[in-house]
């Protein structure tokens, strides 16, 4: 029978993925919703990064997701499940990462 801290801890890791889901989807809709804005506007201009700037983009990013993993994980968070949960999303919303 599991003890209170692996039960805290099970909770822990349930709230940390659900907060992440959550955080995320809250992002692309913040995201969706400034885009349409923005289109609706006269003169506005939408700049599409082509896949080589999108690359360069993720790679300048990468220190910054290996330090959100290495947080993630003293939650005791597998934070590659988490962020391929996210894309999935990201995916399902039609935003990409």
């Amino acid at each position: 029978m599991p003890n209170d801290e692996d039960l805290i801890r099970a909770r822990q890791r349930s709230r940390s993925r659900i907060m992440a889901l959550l955080l995320g989807g809250f992002a692309v809709l913040m995201f969706g919703i400034s885009i349409a804005k923005i289109k609706a506007e006269a003169g506005q201009e939408i700049y599409e990064p082509t896949l080589a700037q999108v690359a360069e983009w993720k790679k300048a990013a990468q220190p910054l997701e290996e330090k959100w993993a290495e947080n993630v994980k003293k939650t005791g968070v597998d934070p590659a499940t988490v962020m391929k949960e996210l894309k999935a999303q990201l995916s399902k919303e039609g935003a990409g990462y």
